[in-house]
């Protein structure tokens, strides 16, 4: 398992570089917000498997698909043209971010993952690319 992380931290780490390459064609546009995500996943990813001490990097993966996953439907969000989906877009996160709250409150972050915001924000996320 220890040995499939290398390769998935390359392509992560060599994704993020290209974007921050090519980040002048995009920089005026909604996804400038995506460069910031690209290199937080890596980033995070490094912290939790290399730095930080086996069973306290709960929390970091926690703080990794909160931020994760807002970022994805923030970005969403201001990709869609509609004003109508765009307010209901703005709900939908709103929503979610209860969810992560309403889990934090009910379990302990540090020595549980949250689940349930995490398959909510999925959820809405695939409503949101059906209509």
């Amino acid at each position: 398992m220890y040995k499939l992380i290398y390769p998935l931290l390359a392509i992560e780490f060599i994704v993020a570089i290209t974007a921050t390459i090519f980040y002048s064609k995009y920089k005026h546009t909604s996804l400038k917000w995506l460069l910031p995500l690209l290199w937080h996943i890596p980033l995070n990813e490094v912290f939790c498997q290399f730095i930080v001490e086996a069973g306290k990097h709960i929390v970091f993966y926690n703080i990794y698909r909160v931020v994760t996953t807002i970022g994805i439907l923030i970005i969403t969000r201001n990709k869609i043209e509609s004003s109508l989906r765009k307010k209901i877009m703005s709900s939908l996160i709103v929503i979610s971010c209860l969810f992560y709250i309403i889990n934090i409150h009910f379990s302990n972050p540090a020595m549980a993952y949250l689940e349930e915001g995490f398959y909510s924000d999925r959820s809405i996320t695939l409503f949101n690319r059906a209509s």
